[in-house]
């Protein structure tokens, strides 16, 4: 969290942290690759541990896993090793 802001971050400074467009984000979210954030009214607030999923969504992309399995992986059907 930044200070000023306990109750998290934005869409556009999760993107910027996660070094990702918002486009991606809200695509994830749409895959539900990324859990739904937390709102207030209008706000969407996104944490940590959002961010530490962007980050492994994006070392399995590197591994060459494609969306759909990296879903099952993040959802503990499949384990990364599990996949030939």
């Amino acid at each position: 969290m930044t200070p000023g802001h306990p109750e998290g971050w934005r869409v556009e400074e999760l993107a910027r942290r996660g070094d990702v467009s918002v486009d991606t984000v809200r695509f994830y979210q749409k895959r539900r690759l990324l859990p739904a954030p937390r709102r207030e009214g209008r706000i969407a607030w996104y944490g940590p541990e959002h961010l530490t999923r962007l980050g492994r969504i994006r070392d399995l992309q590197r591994e060459g896993f494609p969306l759909a399995v990296i879903g099952r992986i993040l959802d503990g059907e499949l384990d990364a090793a599990d996949v030939p």
